[in-house]
């Protein structure tokens, strides 16, 4: 377990990039000239890369008590619509069946919505049967795309307000 408790900067070039924790819990990403603050609180950070001349910024993190697993990315924006950009990255992974596929908006977030309803296609967990609702969500500021994912296995109506809240409570700005 990985847990970010003070600000670190690294150089990237001629661009400081940013990575710190707020005292409110939130996690803050930065690339280039763009930050994207996460709605960690609560949550329990299990990696996090600062980013740098290789990597681009990451977080991942998981509610032990509500089963929600976060996570958010700053990269290089693609050609066009990120969403649909990251959508095709999805249907190429091998196994992948999404059902009830919906595409829209969360706060500033373009989004697909999909449920994983069969067996695991990762043959170390043949026979498990995932059932798992997928919010996948980015948005293109000033030439860098903010991603954000966030799951949970046994979804029920009443994790769609706690799935609103995060992405409505992600904050993504340029500077």
């Amino acid at each position: 377990m990985i847990v970010v408790s003070s600000a670190v900067t690294l150089l990237c070039g001629c661009t400081a990039v940013r990575t710190h924790v707020t005292p409110e819990g939130d996690t803050v990403l930065g690339r280039k000239n763009v930050t994207v603050q996460v709605p960690t609180r609560g949550l329990t950070i299990l990696e996090s890369r600062v980013g740098g001349l290789l990597v681009d910024p990451y977080v991942f993190a998981w509610s032990e008590a509500t089963g929600i697993a976060l996570s958010a990315e700053l990269e290089k924006a693609p050609a066009g619509d990120c969403r649909e950009f990251y959508w095709r990255r999805l249907l190429a992974i091998p196994g992948f069946k999404p059902e009830n596929v919906r595409r829209g908006t969360r706060g500033r977030f373009q989004v697909i919505e999909y449920s994983l309803l069969a067996e695991s296609p990762d043959p170390r967990f043949a026979g498990i049967r995932i059932d798992q609702r997928n919010v996948v969500g980015c948005v293109n500021v000033g030439g860098t795309t903010a991603f954000l994912h966030v799951s949970k296995v046994k979804y029920g109506e009443e994790d769609e307000k706690l799935f609103t809240q995060l992405f409505e409570q992600a904050r993504v700005e340029s500077h």
